[in-house]
């Protein structure tokens, strides 16, 4: 037998409570709700409660203890016939309806031992009942409901926006049900893998985008995309950055003399230097060939020159293994040519190719370099 999914189960539910608070109160709001609109009216609580009714002839109407004044206004007045008459003895509890019959000096007279004050009391008592009903019962009731409904709704809703905003890693609650609800999760969860996976596919794309695939550093793709974001951070805020080009010396001697294979590996142990000293702060790239390139946010002539000194000592230091003679090294230096940019020198960030004049003031430090002998570094200003 096909059993029931959660949705149904509580729609089953609902249906059951709802029939069964409708049952109750119609029950046992028969008399209340008779009670409360009889709780305006006298005659109807001496129709209910303990009633002793009577044919008083005039002369035995002192019983009731009315005043011969209300009496006379009384009979003289037509229209009450039908309404009658309520009075309540001072100090006593019963309560009379007086009403004119069609035989003169005759009166029907109806009277409860139960004062009206009692009857409401024992109409607040009853009516108690309902309540502490409705509050015990009904609430709770809907409250549960409530939160069987709503709560994974609002996971839904949740995850929903998780996933809109870019948050993939979202916490599922772990229905198994094959209602629409659980078919809902089942789908979101689903979407939310796939969604992850791709993400991290385009991610591994765009890296290799933006990296060289001999050296791992960036590429130069990423070197404008860094280097045209920090020319707007430098102007915007009135800071100094650092461009630095570098070449390594000799790198044609390398390939004609050892081959293109140990070329490469001179550009590979380059590149790994570069990054081992580089700063978190410090950008490093391959330009193309063998030149490479570097940015220094927020640093100062001096600081740039100091930089550029550190890296070229790091590499002059490093030893490139011989790939035709196992175990024996070469050595490496390389040769710096930088410039010291503040945010008054750059003009126009909206031009792409605003960094280009910088790159010529590299290059021209860098032939510079080269010419006093290499393994060396200069830098300047961009007026310098």
């Amino acid at each position: 037998m096909k059993s029931f999914s959660i949705a149904a189960r509580l729609n089953l539910f609902v249906i059951v409570v709802i029939l069964a608070i409708a049952v109750f109160s119609f029950v046992s709001t028969q008399s209340l709700s008779k009670n409360i609109l009889y709780s305006l009216s006298i005659e109807s609580l001496l129709q209910k409660k303990n009633i002793k009714t009577e044919v008083l002839p005039l002369g035995k109407m002192n019983q009731v203890g009315i005043d011969k004044d209300q009496w006379e206004k009384f009979l003289k007045d037509d229209e009450i016939i039908d309404l009658g008459f309520f009075v309540e003895e001072a100090g006593k509890t019963k309560l009379y309806w007086v009403e004119k019959t069609t035989t003169d000096n005759l009166f029907n007279v109806r009277s409860t031992e139960n004062s009206y004050v009692e009857y409401l009391k024992s109409f607040s008592s009853e009516f108690g009942l309902y309540l502490i009903f409705l509050i015990v019962v009904l609430i709770p009731v809907i409250f549960t409901l409530s939160i069987l409904f709503l709560k994974p709704i609002s996971s839904v809703r949740k995850i929903s926006e998780d996933i809109l905003a870019g948050n993939y890693d979202v916490e599922f609650e772990n229905y198994t049900a094959k209602d629409d609800l659980g078919s809902t999760l089942v789908a979101f969860k689903k979407l939310a893998k796939d969604l992850k996976s791709y993400q991290e596919e385009l991610e591994k794309v765009s890296e290799l985008a933006i990296r060289d695939a001999m050296t791992g550093l960036k590429n130069h793709r990423a070197f404008k995309q860094a280097v045209h974001r920090e020319l707007a951070m430098t102007k915007r805020n009135n800071k100094e950055l650092g461009i630095v080009m570098l070449d390594v010396d000799k790198f044609k001697k390398f390939n004609d003399t050892y081959g293109h294979q140990q070329g490469d590996e001179v550009l590979k142990v380059v590149g790994k230097t570069l990054e081992e000293t580089a700063r978190a702060s410090d950008f490093v790239a391959r330009y193309g060939g063998e030149e490479f390139v570097l940015l220094f946010p927020e640093t100062g002539e001096e600081g740039i020159f100091v930089a550029c000194e550190k890296f070229r000592k790091a590499i002059e230091a490093t030893k490139v293994p011989d790939i035709n003679n196992p175990g024996k090294f070469l050595s490496v230096t390389a040769s710096f040519g930088g410039v010291h940019i503040q945010g008054e020198d750059i003009p126009s960030i909206e031009n792409e190719d605003v960094y280009k004049p910088f790159i010529e003031i590299c290059d021209g430090n860098l032939y510079k370099a080269k010419d006093k002998g290499r393994n060396c570094s200069i830098v300047s200003g961009v007026n310098t």
